[in-house]
């Protein structure tokens, strides 16, 4: 069934709320989100989630950021994987959705930071696994709930995708990122990507 007008014009207003957001958060420096010795006392850092809904509940309610005020939440890899709908779309899309309420909820304390299968998502960069096309299978999925507004939701999420961090900084000079570049160790890596505006958003 495809969703309502309302539904739809939801979704987009939340995307643009959350990447709104992203780009005010206070702790934010360039590209980056440096949290102080004050703020980043308590930081919980997930792994991938790849669209699995039950780990990512599971990560709200361990978080129990309204329990826990001075706790930050790190999220990375939302898009493909976990559920598919009946035509085999993937239901991944409905946790990024969710991701961008969190960081609404929560916009100084919940942290997105880019990873890999949403910038494929964002520079259409096709992604195969197990002999499918993720990107075509998330696109499916957005098709299925939102039929001929597929396009305007998934300009929302891009949207929301092109403003994350690339990663956080925490007390004691950690960096959490996603990943790093190929063979980083050998060649060096231009840390300036971090504070100037990325070439693939231009």
């Amino acid at each position: 069934m495809i969703a309502t007008f309302e539904y739809i014009e939801q979704i987009i207003n939340t995307c643009k709320k959350a990447a709104q957001a992203n780009l005010e958060t206070p702790s934010r420096q360039g590209n980056l989100i440096v949290l102080s010795s004050q703020d980043g006392t308590d930081v919980m850092i997930t792994g991938d989630l790849h669209g699995h809904r039950r780990n990512f509940n599971l990560i709200r309610r361990i978080a129990a950021l309204d329990k826990n005020p001075s706790r930050h939440l790190v999220i990375q890899e939302v898009c493909h994987g976990g559920l598919t709908y009946p035509d085999g779309g993937c239901m991944s899309h409905t946790v990024l959705e969710d991701v961008a309420k969190l960081k609404t909820q929560y916009p100084d304390r919940v942290h997105f930071i880019l990873g890999n299968h949403e910038l494929a998502e964002m520079t259409d960069y096709p992604i195969q696994k197990n002999k499918q096309m993720l990107n075509f299978l998330f696109r499916l999925g957005i098709q299925h709930v939102y039929g001929p507004a597929a396009d305007r939701v998934r300009q929302a999420y891009i949207e929301f995708i092109q403003t994350c961090p690339l990663g956080v900084v925490i007390p004691g000079g950690v960096v959490v990122t996603h990943s790093l570049p190929e063979n980083v160790d050998k060649q060096g890596f231009d840390v300036s990507v971090f504070h100037r505006p990325l070439d693939i958003l231009e």
